[in-house]
């Protein structure tokens, strides 16, 4: 069944959709800086960064986060949460491999970080962009398993937003909140 999001509550969502446009405009703003960076130091170096590469794919996880929490916009407009709206399913995705994605890469930085400085140990160009290629996977495959089961019914009214059905608790647990807390 679905209801009217109640008066109280639009206040607060309109906060998130408002945080959210901050998010993506400034990991969009920053993305961009990144891009001119990379392509920069790659002109003069040859060379390039591994801890920028690192942030750049932060930042990647962080746009879809703040697109999530953007859509949020659409449940403000329509006074009502709709599960059969698109909007639903790309909202329950993007909050889950942001969310997971956002982990995994602030994850890598700091291991990055510790192997750097304390173990003065760099991966080789080679398998520092197959572990990145082999993350996002992860990223994503996780992100999938949900679809994989319940195609029909995993992304519903969660709260105020869209995301994996309440009563699919092992696979909130598995998909997401297990990796966030590990990592």
């Amino acid at each position: 069944m679905t209801s009217a999001l109640p008066a109280y509550i639009h206040p607060w969502l309109r906060a998130v959709v408002a945080l959210g446009f901050i998010s993506f405009f400034a990991s969009l703003s920053l993305l961009f800086v990144l891009i001119y960076k990379l392509v920069s130091w790659q002109i003069k170096s040859k060379r390039t960064n591994q801890f920028v590469i690192l942030i750049f794919n932060l930042l990647w996880a962080d746009i879809q986060q703040a697109l999530a929490f953007l859509l949020n916009v659409e449940w403000l407009r329509l006074g009502i949460v709709q599960v059969e709206n698109p909007i639903c399913f790309a909202q329950g995705w993007l909050v889950s491999t942001g969310d997971l994605g956002s982990g995994v890469w602030c994850f890598m930085i700091g291991l990055h970080t510790f192997a750097s400085v304390i173990l003065d140990y760099r991966l080789t160009p080679k398998y520092f962009y197959a572990t990145i290629v082999a993350l996002w996977v992860f990223i994503l495959g996780v992100s999938s398993i949900g679809i994989g089961l319940h195609a029909d019914n995993l992304y519903v009214r969660s709260g105020v937003w869209c995301w994996i059905h309440h009563d699919l608790v092992d696979l909130r647990l598995w998909t997401h909140y297990v990796w966030i807390f590990i990592l």
